[in-house]
Formats: C-alpha cells, sequence, structure tokens
C-alpha cells in the first residue's frame, strides 16, 4: 500500500523552502535596487549639460579627466564672433611724390641749358612765369644775354633752335636788343636786312 502521507509533507516541505527562497530574492533584489538607484543619481549629480552644445560635461576633477595635458582654445562666442579684428594702421604718413617740371625736358633742351651761365639756369626751375619776367629782366640789366621765347615763355629749346635754323637764322635778339626787321634771304627798302655772318654783341647764337 502506498503512503501518501510522505509524499504531501514532502509537498509541504518543498512549498515552504519555496516560499523562503522567494522572500529572500525579493529582500536582495530590493537591495540591489536601492544601491543601483544611489550610485546612478550621485552620478547624474556630478554631470552637467552645456545648452550650446550636444556634449555632457562632467563635473569630476580635471586629474580624473583623460585629456587634461592637451592645451585648450578659447572658442569666440556671441557677437565677438561678428566682429573683425582691428588692425594697426601705421600714423607715418606716405612721402609726397616729387611734381615733374614745368617744361618738357628733352637732350637737345638739356644741352641748350647746360651752356648757360648757372645764374640764367635758374629760370628754367622757376614754374611762375611773371617771377621769370622779373628775374630775367634783372638778369639782362646785369648784362646776361636773356632769350626770351625759350627762358621766359618756355619753348622747348629744341624745337626752338630747328625752327630758327631752318628759316636761316644764325642769331636772333636777346632781351633788351631791337627786333629784327627782316627776316633772313629778303631785301625790302625801308628795313634792315638781316647779316648772319654778323651777329650783334649779346645776342642769342643759333646752332
Amino acid at each position: 500500500m502506498i503512503d501518501f502521507s510522505a509524499k504531501l509533507l514532502n509537498s509541504q516541505h518543498n512549498a515552504k523552502a519555496t516560499s523562503t527562497c522567494c522572500r529572500s530574492l525579493t529582500a536582495n533584489s530590493q537591495k540591489v535596487a536601492a544601491a543601483a538607484q544611489a550610485t546612478f543619481a550621485q552620478t547624474l549629480s556630478g554631470m552637467t549639460t552645456d545648452p550650446n552644445s550636444s556634449l555632457v560635461t562632467s563635473g569630476a576633477s580635471a586629474s580624473q579627466l583623460p585629456a587634461t595635458g592637451q592645451v585648450s582654445a578659447t572658442v569666440p562666442s556671441g557677437l565677438s564672433v561678428l566682429v573683425p579684428p582691428t588692425e594697426t594702421v601705421s600714423a607715418t604718413p606716405a612721402p609726397a611724390a616729387t611734381p615733374p617740371p614745368w617744361y618738357a625736358p628733352s637732350t637737345a633742351d638739356n644741352e641748350y641749358w647746360a651752356q648757360q651761365p648757372a645764374a640764367v639756369q635758374a629760370l628754367r626751375n622757376m614754374p611762375n612765369e611773371a617771377q621769370r619776367q622779373q628775374l630775367a629782366s634783372q638778369l639782362a640789366q646785369e648784362g646776361y644775354s636773356i632769350d626770351v621765347p625759350v627762358m621766359v615763355w618756355g619753348w622747348d629749346a629744341g624745337i626752338t633752335t630747328q625752327l630758327r635754323e631752318t628759316a636761316g637764322y644764325t642769331w636772333v635778339p636777346s632781351a633788351l636788343q631791337a627786333n629784327v626787321t627782316e627776316a633772313p634771304g629778303l631785301n625790302t627798302p625801308g628795313f634792315t636786312a638781316y647779316n648772319p655772318s654778323n651777329p650783334p654783341s649779346g645776342s642769342i647764337l643759333v646752332g
């Protein structure tokens, strides 16, 4: 005959054991969950989120960060990004350009003026015609030969000399001399004929 009571006892024992084990596992699970929740809260308290960045910044000390030895760079922000850097402008003014001479120099012109006395050469560097007239009159009275078209009116010496030679002139009167009344090659009654081989003293020689 089979004894069912033993089996019942074993079943009850197994039920009690199972209930005790479940209570023990439940308690342990609650302790683990509480400890994990406290650790997670502590971790969150040490971390901040930068609203301008998608990265999470840790509040741990610098000694705990792996990149503490790296050099950090300052990133511009706000209105400073829109303002260009100020450039330093030198206060030293640029040297003034030397103005060109009022006359048109040429090789023939330079040679003409090089043959003149130093006092007469001063007329070449005077851009004001009224001042040239005043100085030329003074020099003529002192005995200098003044070629009025070139030295006072500012004609090109090379071109003027060429025109005189083409017309047959070997000399022309200076500032205080009488004008030529008869062109070379002409002999009109009542006019003084031009003598190319007899230049008056103090006249301007051509060529």
